[in-house]
């Protein structure tokens, strides 16, 4: 009886493959994504880039801040540290939606300044290529949006507007929170 050991079967795939030639071995470099977490605004469907994503949570209970924006929740705790909500919804809008079941809080920011954006539904992490970016910004109905709309990815049937994480928590129109 002739069995072969696992080295052998290797080296006989090595050896098969080999014979065929070096074109067999050589690949097409891996296509280039980028991947974003999929959220719903006032009708919206936006995308967060996931490098400023640091967590999803459900709602935090907020402790009010007074002299402030409306659509500043006010501050909740998070694990023992304190994070400013926002309602990113009323501040784009001007109008509050009262929270639902699909309501969410997206944590962004960048190294230790961190922010709560309520959000009306998250849809998830979503994959786009490289080359289905597109920088013209498409047209998006609510004004305050679109200085922080200018990319999108086509894939998923649709257009999907990046919302500029980074630009909104640095814009003046943010930081200017007091009434």
């Amino acid at each position: 009886m002739n069995e072969q050991t696992p080295l052998d079967i290797l080296l006989d795939y090595e050896k098969r493959l080999l014979a065929v030639g070096p074109a067999a071995t050589q690949t097409s470099p891996p296509r280039e994504e980028w991947t974003g977490i999929g959220f719903q605004l006032a009708g919206i469907k936006l995308l967060a880039d996931m490098k400023f994503v640091t967590e999803i949570i459900d709602p935090l209970y907020c402790t009010p801040v007074p002299g402030t924006k409306p659509w500043l929740v006010g501050i909740g705790n998070l694990r023992g540290g304190l994070l400013p909500v926002t309602d990113l919804h009323s501040f784009i809008t001007g109008q509050a939606i009262a929270s639902s079941k699909d309501s969410m809080l997206l944590v962004c920011g960048q190294e230790g300044d961190q922010v709560a954006l309520k959000v009306d539904r998250i849809l998830g992490m979503k994959r786009f290529y490289k080359e289905n970016k597109s920088t013209v910004p498409p047209n998006v109905s609510f004004e305050k949006m679109k200085p922080f709309i200018t990319q999108s990815y086509t894939g998923y049937e649709e257009i999907w507007p990046i919302f500029d994480i980074i630009g909104f928590i640095n814009s003046q129109s943010f930081l200017a929170i007091s009434a």
